[in-house]
């Protein structure tokens, strides 16, 4: 009989469990069961609660960093061959749009439990403030950009992602635009706004 072999990779369970919590947030929204995460992750619930103690909270925690990560990952990949500010941040649009779309119930939970938990909300927030950071330090290399303190550029860079999170839930509610390019160009327009000193 042969033994099977049980993976001992922390980063590969970690990423089964909140590729499980996202499955069953798109199944059943926020009413799941942390139970129910590992029939779908393959994994026991000892091996759950090893990684997220905290359960619910600490999953979408990680999947939030997870979801952080990729983002600037695929904005640094970007970055270096965009020649305009402009067309830098079309493709970011379009990137966290894309994402929104496949993440809007996780974000909305998130905002759901945090509100809930002062210790949970501080934790994110210093997750997104990092993200704005590094988004900024991304981003310094543009003309556009000159001119404005570190500050400033990670002031600016929060209130557009903040006005495309608003926008992008009440588009998703109430269907504004007619097409994604208007929805994009939109977005576009009102970033740029926010940029110009």
């Amino acid at each position: 009989m042969k033994k099977r072999k049980f993976s001992r990779d922390k980063e590969s369970k970690i990423r089964a469990i909140t590729k499980a919590t996202m499955e069953l947030i798109g199944e059943k929204g926020p009413n799941f069961s942390v139970n129910e995460i590992p029939g779908k992750a393959g994994l026991s619930i000892g091996t759950v609660y090893r990684y997220f103690p905290r359960g619910k909270a600490d999953i979408l925690s990680e999947a939030l960093r997870q979801n952080i990560t990729e983002f600037l990952a695929s904005i640094k990949k970007d970055a270096s061959d965009i020649e305009s500010f402009k067309q830098m941040w079309a493709n970011v649009i379009s990137e966290y749009v894309e994402l929104k779309r496949d993440y809007l119930p996780v974000s909305e939970l998130l905002v759901e439990i945090a509100s809930q938990n002062t210790e949970l909300y501080e934790e994110l927030s210093l997750i997104v403030l990092g993200f704005y950071r590094s988004f900024a330090q991304n981003i310094r290399k543009f003309d556009f950009c000159k001119g404005l303190s570190k500050d400033e550029l990670v002031q600016r860079v929060g209130l557009s992602f903040a006005v495309m999170q608003t926008v992008v839930r009440a588009n998703s509610s109430y269907h504004v635009f007619r097409s994604d390019d208007e929805y994009k160009n939109y977005l576009l327009k009102v970033v740029l706004a926010a940029f110009e000193h």
